[in-house]
């Protein structure tokens, strides 16, 4: 199982996550790691034994922030350049390394690592730790996110049900 995660500073996502590689079921199933960026995470990884690898994104990509997102976004050809090679080299990784299975635990990753999931015709699960709402997110992004949340996973995950929530699917009882 691939874990994708944008950046490698200890937040909540990044805790959780150590916390769930840690405690995978070893004999069932092969942790590996990737981080966007290098940091506290990845050194608990490697502290742990976790196969981690850290596949640097632009720093101008990896430190846009949520509140700049946009139209405008897609108009910085640069960054949507690096951005599609980024996925494209992801997605030889996740074929190189034989992933079964990519698991995303960032918006940013649920995206760029969803994309480059699909690339390799891999099994997705996306984690979602944010609530997907206009006061959190530019309504652009928020329509583009909810509407990938249908296309893009095979499976998510939310941390909460107010989380849930946000992302508007139709229930399954």
């Amino acid at each position: 199982v691939l874990f994708v995660d944008h950046t490698a500073m200890m937040g909540g996502g990044e805790v959780a996550l150590l916390n769930l590689v840690r405690h995978l079921d070893g004999p069932r199933y092969e942790p590996v790691v990737a981080l966007f960026a290098e940091g506290p995470l990845a050194t608990r990884l490697h502290q742990l034994g976790i196969d981690t690898h850290v596949l640097p994104l632009a720093s101008s990509v990896a430190h846009t922030r949520k509140d700049a997102l946009g139209l405008r976004t897609l108009f910085r050809l640069g960054d949507v350049a690096g951005t599609l090679l980024f996925i494209r080299r992801l997605s030889s990784f996740i074929r190189e390394q034989q992933i079964d299975l990519v698991h995303t635990n960032s918006l940013k990753a649920d995206v760029i690592g969803g994309l480059a999931a699909r690339l390799a015709d891999v099994p997705l699960i996306w984690h979602i730790r944010d609530r997907i709402e206009d006061d959190y997110l530019p309504a652009p992004v928020v329509h583009v996110f909810r509407w990938l949340c249908r296309v893009l996973p095979d499976s998510l995950i939310a941390n909460s049900a107010a989380t849930l929530q946000t992302l508007h699917l139709a229930r399954h009882d």
